[in-house]
């Protein structure tokens, strides 16, 4: 008891909303995906949908939200229906270019390349500096068959940050070259060789 008095304290100093029968449903939400509860997740931002009303920017973040909740449950279609009714309702357009970020991911892992292919692209047109968004377009390109494309891609991403180890990986793969070390084993070989 002392404990969750202490944390519901702490997040009130903080401003943090408060987890419980007073709380928001979508905060709520948010808060038990957090914490890897998907199906707890998926059922309170249900929930908040339902009660929303005609609130166009709580509807968007409720359908955001449980959209992320249900591809991190692998419910790819769900998800993908969530990303869609977000994008119908959000205006801003930052906002606009994570969702289609999103749902084009969903895409992707439903191998459904020409749709990831077009939101990755609707997503740069509406925020050109977003990082790994031309890896993730360069991969769908290759697994599309367009290897052009997709070193394009790899490239523009290499441009921008030359050491972006999606992009020099894929753009190995294509081409054939020699691949770049792994960065999460460099410092174990180093070690070893010392």
């Amino acid at each position: 008891m002392k404990c969750t008095l202490g944390v519901l304290m702490l997040m009130a100093a903080f401003g943090l909303p408060a987890v419980g029968a007073h709380a928001d449903k979508i905060e709520d939400g948010i808060l038990a995906s957090t914490r890897i509860e998907d199906a707890n997740a998926i059922k309170l931002l249900t929930e908040a949908i339902e009660e929303s009303g005609q609130d166009r920017p709580r509807l968007a973040r409720a359908y955001f939200n449980r959209g992320e909740a249900n591809a991190a449950a692998r419910h790819t279609d769900d998800a993908i229906a969530d990303f869609t009714m977000a994008l119908t309702l959000q205006k801003d357009s930052n906002e606009k270019a994570l969702i289609l970020v999103s749902r084009a991911e969903a895409y992707a892992r439903k191998r459904m390349d020409a749709e990831a292919i077009a939101d990755y692209s609707h997503s740069l047109a509406l925020e050109p500096r977003q990082i790994g968004v031309l890896t993730a377009r360069g991969a769908a390109y290759q697994r599309n068959g367009d290897k052009a494309a997709a070193i394009k891609d790899f490239n523009a991403e290499l441009q921008a940050r030359p050491k972006y180890y999606k992009a020099l990986v894929g753009r190995a793969t294509i081409l054939g070259t020699a691949m770049p070390p792994d960065p999460e084993t460099l410092g174990h070989t180093r070690l070893r060789n010392e």
